[in-house]
């Protein structure tokens, strides 16, 4: 069962501690409470912030209040869940620079632990939006949840063909939940959340910014951590992350490959499958 106090503890030490936020999911999780960090009563100094000053500087009342606001974000249709709640993503809470909450409107799964982010430039050819969505359709026929992130091209396939094909498909934002972010993605924004979820690390109205992609961008990656294999494409005319694969995604690529045919006749491939390496250029323009 959610401890409110204990979310509302949370939140206000968030709200006031000096270090990144991700220390401090690691200070609450040790210490098992954050009310006992307001208290003092488990001093964890060297994890950064002094148990003492936060003791000084957040009070009871402001508990109170984050308490308050966390159930008017509920009735508002917003959940919250904490690095404190059993219900935080298995595959999130494994890495060390894991958020101390996130924000969720919808509904996550058990099930959505097996997650494949699908990802790529909002620049996208018609044949590379066509492969995004291909893509994530026979994954999704498969029971795996297509995790994106809302944006237009690549993303914005890649949740429309999970869909389409009846699966699931998570949206991880890089705004507050509050905040949809491209506008023109209202919509489907809205029928992500009749087949999935809307996940967010900051607060629910915070606007989009030049850091709040590339945090989301590394907890997107958290999500499916477990995964046998990722796809990522270029933006820009350049790689924005390569990562090694496990071996065992061998198997699956062998035993998908429907989904890696050449580019259309006269056109230069748009990507190459080899166990142990990304699938790389999906969506890019020749």
């Amino acid at each position: 069962m959610v401890d409110l106090l204990e979310q509302g503890a949370l939140l206000a030490l968030v709200t006031h501690s000096r270090q990144e936020w991700y220390r401090t999911a690691t200070l609450v999780e040790e210490a098992e409470s954050a009310l006992a960090i307001i208290r003092g009563e488990r001093p964890l100094d060297d994890m950064g912030d002094s148990t003492a000053d936060l003791f000084d500087e957040v009070g009871w009342d402001e508990v109170e209040r984050n308490v308050e606001r966390i159930q008017e974000w509920e009735a508002s249709g917003l959940r919250l869940l904490t690095v404190l709640d059993a219900a935080y993503p298995i595959n999130l809470r494994e890495i060390y620079n894991r958020p101390p909450f996130l924000f969720v409107r919808g509904e996550m799964l058990p099930e959505d632990s097996r997650a494949i982010a699908v990802v790529g430039t909002r620049d996208a050819s018609e044949h590379g939006r066509t492969q995004a969505r291909q893509l994530a359709a026979d994954l999704s026929r498969r029971g795996v949840t297509i995790l994106s992130g809302l944006a237009l091209g690549i993303d914005s396939a890649a949740h429309e063909g999970a869909l389409d094909a009846g699966g699931r498909t998570v949206a991880v934002l890089g705004t507050g939940i509050n905040r949809l972010y491209p506008p023109a993605n209202r919509d489907l924004a809205t029928r992500i959340l009749q087949h999935g979820a809307q996940v967010s690390q900051f607060w629910p109205d915070a606007p989009p910014t030049r850091v709040t992609f590339p945090m989301r961008d590394a907890h997107r990656r958290g999500l499916h951590r477990s995964l046998p294999w990722h796809v990522y494409a270029r933006a820009s005319g350049r790689l924005r992350r390569l990562q090694p694969l496990p071996r065992r995604a061998e198997s699956w690529l062998g035993k998908m490959p429907e989904l890696y045919d050449d580019a259309p006749a006269g056109q230069p491939s748009n990507h190459e499958s080899r166990a142990g390496h990304v699938v790389r250029g999906v969506g890019t323009r020749p």
